[in-house]
């Protein structure tokens, strides 16, 4: 086995746990809006949510470093070795403040290492929009179109994630309210309504996902 057949199926491997974890947690997000369960019920589906949505997360955050090491793998780039070692590093980091955050959701840190995520996706996103829109002009640092066209594919995805979390804030006021204060007319159709945005984000992501694996696997152009 080569390393490039390697890195290729850990690739696909990252692909297959993020999308099939996201359809998961749209499934019992999409139950959990609805009046149809107890509140309780609905509590515990967004709780199992909640944990079947690290492993997108985590998906997410290894993406790029296992990217870089299949085009280094493949041939394609030799990216030197502090920019692999940074990008493991990061994306190493990244799933392991992912998962703190999930085991200790009280601690003085969550809330900090939030902010940084929101707004280093957007530095994220907008670094990577800039390589693909160097390379498309330049052809430098890539190449090839099609991999120029991935990262940029790749970028908008860290801005849509940004966008899926201001969305999503409104369903958590509302369905707190509910579990506190009990369900109304009013708060239900709040919960409703924000989870109702939250999901159309939700397919943005997954329309990204289907062009990003398209794209590296068939390369168009």
């Amino acid at each position: 086995m080569t390393s490039q057949l390697l890195w290729g199926y850990v690739h696909i491997l990252l692909l297959v746990f993020w999308l099939g974890g996201d359809i998961g947690v749209f499934i019992a997000a999409n139950i959990a809006r609805t009046t149809k369960y107890s509140v309780d019920t609905r509590a515990a589906l967004l709780s199992v949510a909640g944990i079947v949505d690290l492993f997108p997360r985590y998906c997410f955050a290894l993406m790029l470093p296992s990217g870089l090491t299949l085009i280094d793998a493949a041939g394609l780039y030799a990216p030197p070795l502090w920019a692999l070692l940074l990008a493991w590093s990061m994306g190493g980091a990244w799933v392991a403040m992912i998962w703190l955050s999930h085991k200790n959701p009280t601690a003085g840190f969550v809330k900090r290492f939030g902010r940084v995520q929101f707004w280093g996706q957007g530095i994220y996103g907008a670094g990577l929009a800039a390589v693909a829109a160097t390379s498309y002009i330049t052809h430098q640092p890539i190449a090839e179109p099609w991999l120029a066209s991935k990262v940029l594919v790749l970028g908008a995805m860290c801005f849509v994630a940004m966008m899926l979390e201001v969305v999503s804030r409104p369903f958590g006021v509302a369905f707190g309210e509910i579990q506190a204060a009990g369900s109304t007319p009013d708060r239900e159709a709040r919960a409703h309504a924000a989870m109702g945005r939250t999901l159309a984000v939700v397919l943005v992501i997954y329309a990204l996902l289907f062009v990003a694996a398209f794209i590296g696997k068939v390369k168009p152009f």
